[in-house]
């Protein structure tokens, strides 16, 4: 298949990325006036991954690790901490 066959699929994947941000941004917003921030944050988290490990046994994903994804998740890892 072609890559102008995959970009309607792409940019509805992209509209859809921007539309669960906004959303979940006034969530947040909304959220930290009653729950606090350190609080927040693993439950989103938690959310994210779940949500992730969801999309990836729906597609059937396949996983790989390769040097280039343990560099981004050390800079991830150390974003966090900070």
């Amino acid at each position: 298949m072609s890559r102008a066959h995959h970009a309607p699929a792409h940019a509805l994947s992209l509209v859809a990325a921007a539309a669960c941000w906004g959303t979940a941004t006034a969530i947040s917003k909304r959220a930290v006036d009653e729950i606090q921030p350190l609080t927040l944050l693993p439950i989103q988290l938690a959310v994210s991954v779940l949500a992730l490990g969801i999309a990836v046994l729906v597609t059937r994903a396949r996983l790989t690790w390769t040097p280039e994804h343990r560099h981004l998740g050390l800079l991830d890892s150390t974003a966090v901490a900070v």
